[in-house]
């Protein structure tokens, strides 16, 4: 029995199973030493206070992604490049084009990486927003060439926020100028899920799975 909404539940469980199943990839205990159930995730999704759970959750799953992008830059270099490692006729080209300008952007400008700004409550709208607009750049032939051979054949058009950018571009519009403790649980899940998809992108989630199986 849940308060979720029932065209939620599937979603619901698999934000509480992945935060169940990689409790240490994600180092859950940092921000919830007791763990995760199934009431607290509920208050999250539901209350969404600004110095509550949903903070911390959508907290753990931005800094894990983070975390594993720098581990990436140090195993390969990453360029940005306008004209990369996708065709020019892809459907998703022109947001791909996008998320290079950004992340020059932001380094230009903040003289850091986004996986480098600071993080808490009062930041992360801004940092999620950025993030996604970062999903997807495109990248040099030698850097495409390199992650696909370290993530199992992954490119920069895979890369889940590119989806929730299309499917869902009024996201990033409402985080121009609100928080995302405003949004609708229904988007919130969508974050959610989106950054779990992206966070399984990377090799270490997927050797783990594998030494599971």
């Amino acid at each position: 029995s849940t308060i979720i909404d029932k065209k939620y539940f599937a979603d619901f469980v698999k934000i509480l199973e992945f935060l169940h199943s990689f409790p240490e990839a994600l180092s859950i205990s940092d921000k919830f030493p007791f763990g995760i159930d199934m009431d607290l995730l509920e208050r999250a999704l539901i209350l969404k206070e600004v110095n509550g759970p949903l903070s911390d959750i959508l907290q753990v799953f931005l800094s894990t992604i983070f975390s594993l992008q720098i581990e990436e830059r140090n195993e390969i270099r990453i360029e940005y490049r306008m004209n990369g490692d996708a065709p020019l006729n892809h459907s998703k080209i022109d947001l791909m084009r996008n998320a290079s300008r950004v992340n020059k952007w932001i380094y230009k400008h903040y003289n850091l990486r986004v996986n480098m700004l600071v993080m808490d409550s009062s930041t992360l709208s801004e940092l999620l927003r950025l993030h996604f607009l970062c999903s997807g750049a495109l990248l040099s032939d030698h850097s495409s060439k390199a992650r696909f051979q370290a993530r199992g054949g992954y490119r920069s058009m895979d890369d889940p926020g590119l989806m929730l950018l299309t499917k869902h571009p009024h996201i990033m519009k409402f985080l121009t100028q609100y928080s995302v403790f405003q949004l609708p649980t229904r988007d919130i899940i969508r974050i959610a899920t989106c950054l779990i998809d992206q966070i399984l992108t990377y090799s270490n989630l997927r050797d783990i799975v594998e030494e599971r199986i």
